[in-house]
């Protein structure tokens, strides 16, 4: 089995892709030219003549115009545009794009093949564009087809700002739809009396339609343009917007049967503009966490706005001579009433939330602090109290130094009692007269002890007799003993 280097295969992806499109639009335009041969218009025009705008025609899904009789056709069909790249896209990474040489080796394949399409294209094709749009179209295919993405500065932060910017370019594009089939069905009328002036057979019909659906995508842009106020013109003179516009004579094209009134307004769509800004601004609040959130937001606006300029600037260009050499939205317009309608509301709510609830938080401390103040105000204040009552404060200062001194007193009797117990019992083991002395002593006792029993204290402390221990000791004359 032959191989060849994976370098190679690059290359030959970019041939394959190239030449399998190329030759599908060629065959497409030859056979169109074959199944109208008998018309007069075609005058003496021959099949190579055929071939060539086939390759023209290609060339111009690139960018590179075609100029025919003195007119310029620049408006790309964005849809044969899309085909290639999808195409491109499959083959390389078949291929396998892993490095930079890679996706040089890429665009240079592409600009050679573009080269050579010049050739084979209309004269005054231009060369330049040519291998300008076939090299850079190669190498941004490239981009999609990386086996692993490298690693370039910013390269995650755009990534992870793509996931927010997604939905909010979804809806702008499903809004653009909805927009473009509601005009195809109001003008239906129009396009198809258009259509039916050209007195064309089935073929020659079914062919007619085939080359309008190539430009078809340019449709979602201008309804995008149409919706935002910034607008979007089919002749030099002429202005379609939802805020108004001015009309002049255009091309008899069946698409141009579903172009809205310029004289009416519809401000309204303004409106669904702000309110997909908003709901994107609530998802995206909630889908980005607290660290970095405004960076991922503003990234993913940059990302909406670039794709929406860029988009604009596809979809402008020349489809005829004179007037007709001006078509399409101005892109800085259509850029700066998207920033403005749907911009400025995706970062103004998530801004409002953050506020309502800076707010709301700012709210529980101040009412948790009036609460604690409330409690704090309806408690007795104890130096208020004593000023209020200075008899009953001197009245409780005089009773609590009177049961002071009364423990005091008993204390002290209660020391003394213990101490001539204890001389009793040393002098009952002595002599009967010590035992006489000791128990006059005791009696002593006794009675300072009924004497403190008259103090405010209240309490009598009684030795217990050492002789027997079952009671206080009772004084013995001495005639007893």
């Amino acid at each position: 089995m032959f191989t060849y280097p994976r370098r190679v295969a690059v290359g030959l992806a970019v041939v394959q892709a190239y030449m399998l499109t190329w030759l599908g639009v060629v065959l497409v335009c030859v056979l169109a030219y074959v199944l109208t041969a008998s018309s007069p218009l075609l005058g003496d025009v021959q099949w190579q003549d055929a071939s060539n705008f086939g390759s023209s025609v290609w060339l111009l899904s690139f960018g590179t115009p075609i100029v025919v009789a003195g007119a310029h056709i620049s408006l790309p069909p964005l849809l044969l545009t899309l085909i290639i790249f999808l195409t491109l896209r499959s083959f390389l990474r078949s291929a396998r794009i892993t490095d930079w040489w890679d996706v040089l080796i890429a665009a240079s394949t592409g600009a050679v093949l573009g080269a050579i399409a010049s050739g084979l294209a209309l004269a005054h094709s231009s060369l330049l564009w040519a291998i300008v749009g076939g090299g850079l179209f190669a190498a941004f295919a490239a981009q999609f087809a990386w086996e692993e993405p490298p690693e370039i500065l910013y390269l995650a932060r755009l990534v992870a700002a793509w996931k927010i910017a997604r939905p909010l370019v979804g809806a702008l594009a499903i809004f653009s739809v909805i927009l473009l089939i509601v005009a195809l069905i109001s003008g239906w009328d129009r396009i198809s009396a258009i259509h039916a002036s050209y007195l064309v057979s089935g073929t020659s019909s079914f062919l007619l339609v085939v080359a309008q659906l190539f430009f078809l995508p340019a449709g979602l842009a201008w309804a995008l343009a149409y919706a935002s106020g910034a607008g979007f013109a089919v002749g030099e003179g002429t202005h379609f917007s939802a805020l108004g516009g001015v009309g002049a004579p255009i091309p008899a094209i069946p698409l141009f049967g579903a172009l809205p009134e310029p004289a009416g307004t519809k401000s309204w769509l303004i409106a669904i503009l702000v309110a997909i800004g908003c709901l994107a601004g609530v998802y995206g609040w909630y889908r980005v966490r607290q660290s970095g959130r405004w960076e991922k937001l503003a990234l993913a606006l940059a990302e909406v706005i670039l794709i929406t300029a860029a988009l604009a600037a596809l979809t402008r260009g020349g489809i005829g001579p004179g007037r007709m050499a001006e078509v399409g939205p101005n892109a800085p317009r259509v850029a700066g009433m998207i920033l403005l309608e749907v911009g400025l509301p995706f970062l103004a709510v998530p801004a409002l939330i953050e506020l309502s609830r800076f707010g709301a938080r700012r709210l529980q401390v101040y009412l948790a602090q009036r609460r604690t103040r409330s409690k704090v105000a309806s408690l007795p204040d104890p130096d208020a109290g004593s000023a209020a009552n200075p008899a009953g404060s001197a009245a409780s200062t005089a009773s609590s130094t009177s049961a002071a001194s009364s423990a005091s007193t008993v204390s002290s009797a209660s020391s003394t009692s213990s101490s001539s117990t204890s001389s009793t019992i040393s002098a009952s083991s002595a002599s009967p007269a010590s035992t006489a002395s000791a128990a006059s002593s005791v009696h002593s006792a006794g009675s300072a002890g009924t004497a403190n029993a008259a103090s405010p204290a209240g309490t009598v402390n009684t030795a217990p007799s050492a002789d027997t221990g079952t009671g206080p000791a009772v004084g013995v004359s001495p005639e007893q003993s």
